[in-house]
């Protein structure tokens, strides 16, 4: 198994997945329903991505992956009301991100 790798700019430490480590990917979603959207959480959780918002997950993930996380989300979401949008950024593209993360207690020096 590969070792982890710093995304360069992103804060991130991205894992070496069984898949190669593929292309970043984030998935941020809205669902109303608590229940489905744990549900959802837990999918995320199962393809290793990291949890980085409430709704929010990101992590390396191949092309298929990306597409069977995508289908197993839609087919959670069946029939209810769902908003769930899954990118692919390429290195170049995420090496141009911008973050600000400010964690009372962690980052103030207390």
């Amino acid at each position: 198994m590969t070792s982890p790798k710093r995304m360069p700019h992103s804060g991130l430490i991205i894992p070496a997945g069984r898949d190669g480590g593929g292309a970043f990917t984030l998935v941020i979603y809205d669902i109303p329903e608590d229940r489905i959207r744990n549900r959802l959480a837990s999918i995320c959780k199962d393809y290793g991505l990291d949890h980085i918002q409430f709704s929010g997950f990101a992590g390396p993930l191949s092309r298929n992956r990306r597409e069977e996380l995508f289908l197993r989300m839609k087919k959670a979401t069946a029939g209810k009301e769902a908003n769930i949008q899954v990118f692919a950024i390429c290195e170049k593209d995420l090496a141009c991100a911008r973050r600000h993360i400010f964690l009372p207690g962690l980052d103030d020096g207390k």
